[in-house]
């Protein structure tokens, strides 16, 4: 279509494009019965679409409450499987614990760090193991270790010679044997 047929009186020579914008804002290019009938035709149309949408819903209504039964039932199946296994892992790991020497709550605890991924709480709880570990074998060592024999109570006390003329001929023999350099030196043999 020409320009001055569409814009009719509003047309002149040397119509700038704002000015050719501004003209065909005002005009429509579809005339009123051809609206009348499309529009009619549309709403004609979205009836038919809404009256079929609720002829549909109305047969899927209850085989759509049964689907969603089913699925609902479905994840509750899936969500306790997966709490029993996860159960079953914190078992399993807490059992390996408790034969490593842990305690039921410390096992129970890095158990569940463990099949958890928590790392953080997991390594607390390990270093807190290691540590009573320590402890215990400390504590074992000291109250194994014999306590030096003889001699006096004080080990940088020497032995004097009153004090070894006081023992047998045995005990003498035996300090003399334990400790020569400190038995030359009380009888005056040192080298």
């Amino acid at each position: 279509m020409e320009l001055k047929k569409i814009l009719g009186d509003k047309y002149h020579e040397g119509m700038t494009l704002e000015e050719i914008e501004k003209a065909l804002a005002d005009i429509s290019m579809v005339s009123e019965a051809d609206y009348q009938k499309v529009k009619k035709a549309s709403d004609a149309n979205a009836k038919e679409a809404s009256e079929w949408k609720k002829k549909y819903q109305g047969t899927l209504s209850q085989a759509e409450l049964d689907k969603e039964k089913a699925d609902t039932d479905m994840q509750a199946i899936l969500d306790e499987n997966k709490n029993l296994k996860r159960s079953m892992a914190i078992s399993d790991a807490a059992a390996n614990y408790v034969t490593l020497g842990y305690d039921a709550k410390s096992a129970k605890k890095a158990a569940e760090a463990l099949v958890d991924g928590d790392t953080e709480t997991l390594f607390k709880v390990q270093a807190d193991f290691n540590e009573k570990q320590k402890k215990a074998m400390t504590a074992k060592i000291l109250e194994e270790t014999r306590r030096p024999e003889g001699g006096a109570e004080d080990p940088a006390k020497k032995m004097t010679r009153e004090e070894l003329v006081k023992m047998s001929i045995a005990e003498q023999a035996k300090f003399a044997k334990e400790n020569p350099d400190e038995y030359k030196e009380i009888y005056g043999m040192k080298e």
